[in-house]
């Protein structure tokens, strides 16, 4: 970065104005980029479904909008969406989903048009006034969904046509726009590649998982009970802040999807330990969750550091009878039956110490347990780094927004 560019953030960093830039009610740019709105560069569709499942219902994903049956394995909305709103091919909408809001093209060839929720604006970005990709970017990322949430309500998402068009869109030149918008296509498609490999590798652990875990008659037949301790912890009483904040770590069941646990959020006090039925567990625990109607019930993990944890988790104890690493890895495959197993009904079901304790596993020797082990963490290794450098591109692309869509950074176009 030469120190032209450094001069110019670090002057926006302290409030003042670069010289060159301007202050506008969409931040701090190039003078001569005009500041319009984004209903200057699109032009809404007004068509609506007129009967029933007339064209396929879209929805948004990563790679923009997709058959729902296919996101989400069969279609979610009722089948009464006569009046939904319909979107050409090349067009573009607007889709809430849960707390985040993101602008997606329908660019499916098949698709010629589709449906959605009358609740989203359809619309095109003109060609002839802006590069579709530029608008898009400035909308989904530089806005930003929280600028978005305070423009439409924190309730619903609603995005009306009126809102749309209102915000505000910096308007650089046609050829300073397509080189923003191919810099950044460049970065989105090294992260995709990226995210390809990641899910290569992981159906690569998963072979690798049923291969080397596959019980032989050599095996030893045993249940969880029989070969270690197991416990469960509890929650200091949260209305007694002395309970709180000390040097004890203190983990909670959302924490088991870090897998292999090398630090948690909470902190208690030696005095909520001995308030409460929570115990310390040494390091080489298999985490256990026990309850939770998403993902967490079933989920597994080991401990690298000594904690304690909530009565939502189970912690089986390490000791010479078997290798932690083995177990973990033996564990963690068999998140789907620790689910089935759950008492209760459907979502709403749970395990238990005794249904963990009565757990079935099988265990060659000690060493063939070290060398399965062993493999398996090289797996896992390889998925972390791959993991690290798709967040460590994220960060690069999220930097470079911030520089090109503003224009502290310019292209030469």
């Amino acid at each position: 970065m030469n120190e032209s560019i450094k001069k110019r953030i670090e002057a926006v960093r302290r409030g003042e104005v670069p010289e060159g830039y301007k202050r506008t009610d969409s931040g701090i740019m190039p003078t001569e980029w005009p500041n319009g709105t984004v209903g200057r560069v699109i032009e809404f569709y007004g068509e609506k479904s007129t009967v029933n499942n007339e064209y396929p219902v879209l929805t948004s994903a990563r790679s923009g909008l997709v058959l729902q049956t296919d996101y989400f394995d069969g279609q979610v909305t009722r089948e009464e969406n006569a009046g939904y709103n319909v979107i050409p091919y090349g067009y573009v909408t607007y889709r809430s989903r849960s707390d985040d809001g993101r602008f997606s093209f329908n660019q499916n060839q098949i698709i010629d048009k589709g449906i959605v929720s009358c609740f989203y604006p359809v619309f095109r970005i003109k060609e002839e006034k802006s590069v579709p990709k530029f608008v898009l970017s400035y909308l989904n990322n530089y806005l930003g969904r929280q600028i978005v949430k305070e423009i439409v309500g924190t309730s619903q998402l609603v995005l009306s046509e009126k809102k749309l068009a209102e915000l505000r869109l910096p308007c650089p030149p046609l050829a300073e726009q397509e080189k923003i918008a191919e810099i950044l296509a460049t970065c989105n498609r090294v992260i995709e590649l990226k995210q390809q490999l990641l899910e290569e590798k992981r159906y690569q652990k998963q072979w690798l998982v049923k291969k080397l875990l596959h019980s032989t008659s050599a095996w030893e037949k045993t249940t969880i009970g029989k070969i270690a301790t197991v416990t469960t912890g509890a929650t200091p009483d949260t209305k007694r802040p002395e309970y709180w904040g000390g040097n004890i770590r203190w983990m909670n069941s959302g924490e088991l999807n870090l897998k292999r646990v090398y630090e948690v959020e909470g902190r208690i006090t030696d005095v909520g330990l001995s308030k409460s039925g929570t115990k310390i567990i040494p390091v080489g625990c298999i985490l256990i969750g026990l309850a939770g109607q998403g993902k967490t019930r079933g989920t597994a993990a080991i401990n690298y550091v000594e904690l304690c944890t909530n009565q939502s988790i189970a912690a089986i104890h390490s000791n010479d009878k078997f290798n932690s690493e083995y177990l973990y890895h033996y564990i963690d495959s068999k998140y789907l039956e620790l689910r089935k197993i759950s008492s209760g009904d459907g979502a709403r079901g749970g395990l238990n110490l005794d249904l963990i304790e009565g757990f079935v596993v099988y265990l060659p020797d000690l060493e063939t347990q070290r060398r399965i082990a062993d493999v398996l963490a090289v797996a896992d290794k390889e998925l972390m780094l791959i993991e690290q450098d798709i967040e460590a591109w994220q960060q690069k692309k999220k930097a470079l927004m911030q520089l090109l869509l503003t224009g502290l950074v310019r292209v030469n176009a």
